[in-house]
């Protein structure tokens, strides 16, 4: 891979269902990897440097959607995929989902990572164009 740097990051995200168990998705906006840009994905992102994975998906969660989340339970299943940015960086990303709630604050997407956000019955999701890795979350709910 010559040229070209390599990464590995530790993702989370939040699999938030509301009181009639709908999921909350998010339409991503990422022009460092375009395959990814426009998709739908669960709200979270990187978990930082000395960060546990919960206090990382509530700081996120506090970022991109303008709430306060309660997390549930950890979803069992570990994804992990590559994907290569326009800056020539190669990143391989390992996803971590968290069954989770909104305790406080209406969803509201942050702009310049989200275009929209949308509540879906959980059938309704394996139709969308989503980021690899959420089908298989979405499997493992109750």
């Amino acid at each position: 891979m010559e040229g070209k740097k390599e990464q590995q990051k530790v993702v989370v995200a939040a699999c938030i269902r509301d009181e009639k168990g709908k999921i909350l998705l998010a339409k991503r906006v990422d022009f460092l990897n375009l395959k990814a840009n426009g998709k739908w994905e669960f709200p979270g992102g990187e978990v930082e440097f000395g960060e546990s994975p919960e206090a990382a998906l509530m700081r996120e969660c506090r970022e991109e959607i303008g709430c306060t989340i309660e997390i549930v339970r950890l979803l069992p299943y570990l994804h992990q995929n590559v994907g290569h940015r326009t800056t020539g960086e190669v990143v391989q990303a390992f996803v971590s989902c968290f069954e989770a709630k909104i305790t406080e604050g209406e969803p509201k997407p942050a702009e310049r990572e989200i275009s929209e956000l949308q509540w879906y019955k959980k059938e309704e999701i394996p139709a969308l164009d989503s980021l690899p890795g959420t089908n298989e979350f979405i499997n493992l709910l109750e």
